[in-house]
């Protein structure tokens, strides 16, 4: 919340959603209430189900969405509003991240691609979800959050703009920090079965008869590749540097 409420943008509005924790989070969320637009602090039906109720009360131009263990950086809102201002076609835009582990220290850099469906539906194509935001009208009419899909509801949102006719633009420029440790759902690989049921379930909703196999997943890799080198080669520097 620190990271958020400390940002120097003037036009923030900032609303909170916790599943009812009870771990502290609701004392914390109440000393900062009154650099709240909303909150609340009770159970829901899952991660997706808590962002539309948030997504309900929102009213600004822009929506982003932050999740318990994730940051942004110093400068995060006003470089995300310089780019929708420079860019009034884009109704998507996605900055770079990195990557940090439980204690907050940084791991790897993290890059966002130039978006592709079809790229995204074969695994070749990533946007740092903390580092994207959307046009709220879009996000709306995208239908919001799928509250079936428990693993990758931010990669289905981003598909469902992409059906809505949204335009993707990409900022050379980290934004968030997104934390991985072995209690996240990223990090512990418990859902990694139910991410691939999830994530096949909607190729086939978007794309009926979509088949996964090593040679498209392979030309999809060498697109990636072609249309945007710098960005493979800078992520491959990164991982090497983890090793």
């Amino acid at each position: 919340m620190a990271s958020v409420l400390s940002q120097d943008f003037s036009g923030l509005e900032y609303v909170v959603v916790d599943g009812g924790s009870t771990d502290g989070s609701r004392e914390v969320i109440e000393r900062y209430a009154e650099k709240l637009a909303w909150w609340c602090s009770e159970p829901d039906a899952g991660p997706a189900a808590a962002l539309n109720k948030g997504l309900a009360r929102c009213t600004g131009d822009v929506f982003g969405f932050l999740n318990a263990d994730d940051l942004l950086l110093p400068g995060a809102l006003e470089a995300v509003a310089e780019a929708f201002r420079t860019h009034p076609e884009a109704d998507v835009v996605s900055g770079h991240g990195v990557q940090i582990d439980a204690e907050g220290r940084p791991v790897r850099s993290l890059y966002s691609d130039r978006w592709s469906l079809r790229r995204y539906l074969h695994g070749r194509c990533i946007l740092v979800q903390p580092a994207t935001f959307a046009r709220r009208s879009k996000v709306v009419e995208a239908g919001g959050f799928d509250e079936a899909n428990r693993t990758s509801w931010d990669g289905t949102l981003w598909v469902m703009l992409d059906q809505v006719g949204a335009r993707f633009h990409r900022i050379n420029r980290p934004l968030a920090a997104f934390r991985v440790h072995a209690d996240s759902i990223t990090g512990s690989g418990h859902a990694l079965a139910r991410f691939h049921a999830d994530h096949a379930a909607l190729a086939e909703r978007v794309r009926p008869g979509t088949r996964f196999s090593g040679l498209r997943d392979k030309l999809a890799r060498v697109e990636q590749i072609v249309t945007d080198p710098g960005i493979v080669l800078r992520r491959a520097l990164a991982r090497r540097r983890v090793r």
